[in-house]
């Protein structure tokens, strides 16, 4: 009878102990991630790094463009449905050996110092400059400034002015997500609403600064890595662009100039334009800790194959945010 109940007890003990496996036992094995809302303090200061490192691999040699930036956040007051904050670039520097070195520096230069006051929501993402009118001013002086170099090329001019124009008169969240770039990138892991487990797609479109049809963007966004006790989350998106609107996009851009320097494009020229195929695939991991994105890393690959000859074009953009000491 003994040997029976010693059996028993064992029994029970293996089917708890199974049960208890299947369940996911108790205490902190048994936690369900959650995901902490954005939610920074008040006044609180915050540095945003970023740098941009762009590697052309061309027929006649290898073109490189590496901009780095430092930003200050703050924290203003929180609102019914976000935050009022504040953002300045402080130091930016644009180094390379690539031909559009000359005039990336002095644009991304522009707004060094400039002071900007916006509305955020929820989850961090810029949707309104309060000081529009100032910002726009800073970047008109700016842009007159450069065309004035180029008065011996009216048609030149001509062309571009107007795709400068329309993102100077950008309004709402248009403008934010142009002036407050880096904000916009983070806020893409804040307040996700994503589960574990979950893979979302999304189909998203970006405006064409030449005024034609927007260019999609097709995104898979899922969690990597999740730790229930702290709450931290890696997101990792995955895109792929619409190829043909890059081609239509790459061939508008190229009459456009050629119009406007005398040396329009040949019909052979834009039927081999035609035939070229590109893709453009990009990765995005997002490394978020109490509901603040604190690391991101976006790689994007750009693959053009025409007439024989490859050509790529390799980013990888950083951006990295800490306390204000």
């Amino acid at each position: 009878m003994r040997g029976s109940g010693i059996a028993t007890s064992r029994g029970r003990s293996l089917a708890i102990a199974g049960l208890l496996a299947l369940t996911g036992g108790t205490g902190a094995a048994a936690q369900e991630w959650k995901e902490r809302p954005y939610d920074p303090a008040l006044g609180s200061r915050w540095i945003v790094l970023s740098q941009s490192d762009e590697t052309a691999n061309r027929p006649d040699g290898v073109q490189t463009i590496e901009i780095k930036s430092r930003g200050e956040l703050t924290i203003e007051a929180k609102t019914a449905t976000g935050f009022r904050i504040s953002f300045v670039n402080r130091d930016i520097s644009v180094d390379g050996n690539a031909p559009a070195v000359p005039i990336v520096r002095p644009a991304v230069a522009a707004l060094k110092d400039t002071v900007i006051r916006a509305t955020i929501t929820a989850a961090g993402k810029p949707i309104s400059v309060d000081n529009l009118d100032e910002v726009r001013a800073t970047m008109h002086t700016f842009v007159d400034r450069t065309f004035k170099a180029f008065d011996s090329q009216p048609k030149l001019v001509a062309a571009l002015r107007p795709v400068f124009d329309k993102m100077l008169n950008a309004d709402g969240a248009e403008a934010a997500k142009a002036d407050l770039a880096e904000l916009d990138q983070l806020s893409a892991g804040q307040d996700s609403g994503l589960k574990v487990g979950e893979e979302r797609h999304e189909s998203t479109e970006s405006a064409n600064p030449l005024g034609g049809a927007p260019i999609k963007v097709a995104t898979t966004f899922r969690i990597e890595q999740a730790d229930p006790q702290s709450g931290n989350v890696t997101f990792v998106r995955d895109s792929q662009t619409d190829s043909e609107g890059m081609k239509e996009f790459a061939l508008a851009m190229m009459q456009k100039l050629g119009a406007a320097t005398d040396k329009p494009m040949s019909t052979d020229v834009a039927e081999m334009i035609k035939t070229m195929k590109m893709t453009v695939e990009g990765r995005t991991t997002i490394h978020v800790e109490g509901g603040m994105t604190r690391t991101l890393r976006e790689e994007s690959t750009t693959t053009l194959s025409l007439t024989g000859h490859v050509l790529t074009r390799k980013t990888v953009k950083t951006i990295a945010v800490t306390p204000a000491p």
